[in-house]
Formats: structure tokens, sequence, C-alpha cells
């Protein structure tokens, strides 16, 4: 009779804590889920942004805003000396 109950009672604590093991299973699987769906939605906020840039760095390029290759085409101006010396020296006929 002890036997047997002792048998009942080591059954009942193995399915106790095979239950535990199954509910801290499905916990670990249902966080992975909510932290791969979380990081999901960044992602995709992340690729919206980076959209966003190419499209704004298209437009400045075809606008001929970017700095990369322009040159500074303002030439610094004359002062009224500078221009005599150049018309005596025959510069501005393009000697």
């Amino acid at each position: 009779m002890k036997d047997e109950q002792e048998q009942t009672e080591n059954e009942d604590e193995e399915q106790e804590s095979e239950s535990k093991e199954e509910k801290q299973d499905v916990g670990l699987i249902d966080n992975a889920v909510n932290i791969a769906s979380k990081l999901e939605q960044e992602n995709n906020k992340f690729k919206e942004l980076l959209d966003r840039q190419e499209n704004l760095m298209a437009k400045q390029k075809l606008s001929g805003k970017t700095i990369a290759g322009t040159t500074n085409s303002k030439k610094a101006e004359q002062t009224n000396k500078e221009y005599a010396l150049e018309a005596i020296s025959g510069k501005l006929n393009g000697n």
C-alpha cells in the first residue's frame, strides 16, 4: 500500500514538473515571438528612413545642390587699382 502511494506521489510530482517545464517553454516561445515581431517593426521603420534618405539624396543630385564636384564659380571682385593694372599691362585684351 505504501509503495503504491509513493508511486502515485512520484508520478504526481513528475507531472507537475513536466507541466512547469512546458509552461516555461511556452513562455520563452511567446517572448521570442514578441521580440521577433518588434524587431521586424523596427527594421521596417529603418527601411522607410533609408528609402526617404535615398530619395532626398537623389533629388539633391538632380537639382545640382550637392557639394561634391562643385567649384566656387564666384570670382573675387577686383579693386579699381587691380583693374587699372590689368588694363595697363594688356591682360584685359586677352594678351
